[in-house]
């Protein structure tokens, strides 16, 4: 049996939508990541934090 060790780096994005109006932040975060959710989702503050991970194979495959 071979053993071999294989090395990914992972590269991640975070975005924050922020509003006053908690109706619009769920509406983006619907439309652009197709989630939906409620406001219990939310921070304290009102805003809504996603992060986005790609690995280094994800984005080699996207170049192509």
């Amino acid at each position: 049996m071979d053993n071999y060790t294989t090395t990914t780096t992972e590269y991640s994005v975070t975005i924050v939508i922020d509003s006053t109006n908690k109706s619009a932040i769920r509406a983006i975060v619907r439309v652009y990541f197709g989630d939906n959710i409620s406001e219990d989702d939310l921070n304290e503050d009102g805003s809504y934090t996603k992060i986005l991970n790609l690995d280094e194979d994800e984005i080699k495959a996207d170049l192509d």
